[in-house]
């Protein structure tokens, strides 16, 4: 069996944080990687950073194409790689030393297709210096089925590509949707139908970093409505599935809080929420999808907009 992981890394516009990104990934205590950078038509000194580095350590492969956006930059590196594993770093973003190793590890034990860690949110933070003990019951393996349930919560992996570790099989079929905003979303709805187990390691071992500027922060405009075409395509697929419901309502009242936040209401997009959430069980045990009070805020919004209107603004306001 192939062993080697490919590693691919979309880079643009990312000089401040490249190396760190680059670095979290070469001290893998997993060494048998092929490093995909794929520079895409960056206009600052990313490129050079990443020739730097493919000087340094000969398991980097370096792309160089015009630029296309992220889903367009992974596509290429799926195309070139060469290994039987597949991860996924963003480029402002690093790893743990041991989390290659751990999910591999995990993928062996459990018998999976994909396997998830955990992430933790990070503006400053140095790299992690050592790796963190594994311990394999800390793994929560699921059918495909279930483990779609649990791909909008907000306990479990999250809809990210990054985080995980893959079949390479599994994309023979499957690519990124360019030219999308949250193409995430689709692209592992896909991969995890498809597969026929996934396995969740419950430590930490990505940190996303939230900066400004980044496809996560930008201010709420038109593309935004893009995060709902694949909510409502999964919906439609899946209006039996109450875990992935609650999710689908969770997902609308992100969109519901940004549009409050930025002044605006689009009463169709209420009208879906509304039609959604009359169709989750409302006595079932969410507390393993997200929060208590994650559930009162969703039953809040479908009953009086209004009120939770005023009471997410001034939320907003006292978080400033």
């Amino acid at each position: 069996m192939n062993r080697l992981v490919s590693v691919i890394v979309p880079v643009y516009n990312v000089e401040k944080y490249l190396g760190e990104c680059i670095d979290s990934i070469i001290r893998q205590t997993y060494a048998y990687m092929e490093i995909i950078l794929v520079n895409d038509g960056s206009t600052d000194n990313s490129y050079l950073i990443c020739e730097d580095y493919k000087k340094k350590d000969k398991r980097i492969v370096l792309i160089n194409k015009e630029n296309g956006g992220l889903s367009s930059a992974r596509n290429k590196g799926i195309e070139c790689a060469n290994g039987g594993y597949i991860s996924f770093v963003d480029s402002d973003d690093y790893i743990a030393p041991d989390m290659i190793e751990s999910l591999i590890k995990v993928m062996d034990f459990e018998q999976v297709e994909v396997a998830c860690c955990s992430f933790k949110k990070i503006k400053k933070s140095p790299l992690p210096k050592k790796p963190e003990n594994k311990v394999m019951n800390e793994t929560e393996v699921y059918e495909s089925y279930q483990a779609i349930g649990y791909l909008l919560d907000e306990r479990h992996y999250k809809c990210f590509a990054c985080n995980k570790l893959y079949k390479r099989a599994l994309f023979n079929d499957i690519r990124f949707p360019e030219g999308k905003l949250y193409e995430d979303i689709i692209t592992e709805y896909k991969i995890f139908r498809k597969a026929k187990k996934v396995a969740f390691y419950h430590k930490a071992l990505y940190y996303y970093r939230i900066r400004e500027g980044s496809i996560t922060k930008k201010a709420f405009d038109k593309r935004n409505y893009e995060m709902l075409e694949p909510i409502r395509a999964i919906m439609t697929e899946n209006n039996d599935n109450p875990f992935l419901l609650w999710g689908g309502a969770l997902y609308y009242l992100y969109f519901i809080d940004d549009m409050i936040a930025a002044g605006v209401f689009d009463p169709k997009v209420y009208q879906e929420f509304c039609n959604l959430v009359d169709t989750v069980p409302r006595d079932m045990d969410t507390t393993i999808l997200f929060s208590e009070i994650r559930k009162y805020q969703i039953l809040l919004c479908r009953k009086n907009i209004l009120i939770y209107k005023c009471i997410y603004q001034l939320f907003c306001i006292l978080k400033k």
